[in-house]
């Protein structure tokens, strides 16, 4: 699964606080995004995108 979001840090931390399990913590990718993987409580693989361009 996928989120866009304007606040990638923000939403991060908030998935952390709701239960996720922290995967990889937010990174550039392409010199246009930022993005990080957590994992949901059921075991699915979450990534949050932002758009820095």
């Amino acid at each position: 699964m996928i989120l866009w979001t304007d606040d990638v840090p923000s939403g991060y931390e908030r998935l952390i606080e709701l239960g996720a399990t922290p995967v990889k913590s937010p990174e550039p990718w392409l010199d246009r995004l930022l993005i990080v993987w957590v994992e949901d409580p059921d075991g699915h693989l979450v990534q949050v995108v932002q758009a820095t361009s």
